[in-house]
């Protein structure tokens, strides 16, 4: 997943900062310098510091659940997704904050790796939707090709003979600007009507009486989406009315995020609110998927809506 950076700093992990810094070189009767802070320990673009990744970044994120439950003897791991946008800040001397699935989040990053540009440091989350998500995470962040910066912080814990392990990453692309040429800093670059074949993937977990049993279906349907320049959404499919709201999240992909709600499906497993993101294709063809997640009684439910819609 993307994100986009409007200015330019990140922050990684819980560490110490370790700073490698390059002496410069000299001529043959010139001895070396000694190691410490020099032009050459700074990357073209990138100063010492965590200045080189500063800036302010939003875009969609996503968040890996592993839980391991070995609790009277047993061993049962289950796994589970979310996705979300994010937007967090990084100031030149390395502090992060920013908000995300809820929580918010505040750590520091530094850099611990000259030549790979790598940044290093803890960041801690509170105040989630969904509790495992809160604590404190290990985090590191780099800078990609063409600006773009990646980043992932991860945490375990283990209580009572429950391991729990969370991975939340993203790769954020950048731009100078928030909008290119055609395309408003709002959802008009996907503004209009849209209609074409739709898929519905449905993946159902019983784990009920101590069983495991996964089943998968699919369904297909036509449906229609519009989308007012203000990022509003209404539609059908499936039998479904679907209504929400999409705002760009990623300026260079045209990447546009949000939350659809699905209600009175003939397949009530349909029905539900869904982390939805589009973006636009050749011709002015619409790509939109959708997906939700829950779990009640050990029962758990995914489900996938995605489609390619052309324009009108």
């Amino acid at each position: 997943m993307q994100i986009n950076k409007i200015a330019s700093p990140v922050v990684y992990g819980i560490a110490t900062l370790i700073l490698v810094a390059c002496g410069g070189g000299g001529g043959s009767s010139t001895p070396a310098p000694t190691p410490g802070p020099a032009s050459s320990s700074t990357l073209p673009g990138n100063p010492v510091g965590s200045d080189g990744i500063a800036g302010n970044f939003s875009g969609p994120f996503t968040a890996d659940i592993e839980i391991r439950d070995r609790t009277g003897g047993g061993d049962i791991t289950t796994a589970s997704s979310l996705s979300s946008a994010a937007q967090f800040s990084i100031a030149p001397g390395g502090a992060l904050t920013g908000t995300g699935f809820g929580c918010s989040f505040s750590g520091t990053l530094m850099l611990s790796d000259v030549a790979s540009q790598l940044h290093t440091g803890s960041v801690n989350a509170t105040g989630c939707t969904d509790a495992t998500l809160n604590g404190l995470y290990q985090a590191k962040a780099h800078p990609e090709n063409a600006g773009a910066l990646e980043f992932e912080m991860e945490r375990e814990t283990e209580v009572a003979n429950m391991r729990t392990k969370v991975n939340i990453r993203s790769r954020v692309g950048t731009s100078t600007s928030s909008t290119l040429p055609g395309n408003s800093t709002g959802p008009a670059g996907i503004a209009g009507n849209f209609s074409g074949p739709f898929t519905a993937g449905i993946e159902i977990r019983d784990r009920t009486g101590g069983g495991d049993i996964t089943t998968a279906s699919s369904l297909s349907s036509a449906a229609q989406l519009s989308i007012a320049p203000g990022g509003a959404l209404t539609g059908t499919g499936f039998g479904c009315s679907f209504s929400g709201t999409l705002t760009l999240s990623d300026a260079a992909l045209q990447l546009h995020m949000g939350s659809v709600n699905a209600t009175g499906c003939t397949d009530a497993t349909l029905n539900g609110s869904y982390h939805a993101e589009a973006h636009p294709e050749n011709a002015g063809a619409l790509e939109f998927e959708m997906e939700h997640e829950t779990e009640v009684a050990n029962v758990r439910t995914k489900v996938n809506i995605r489609g390619r819609a052309p324009r009108g």
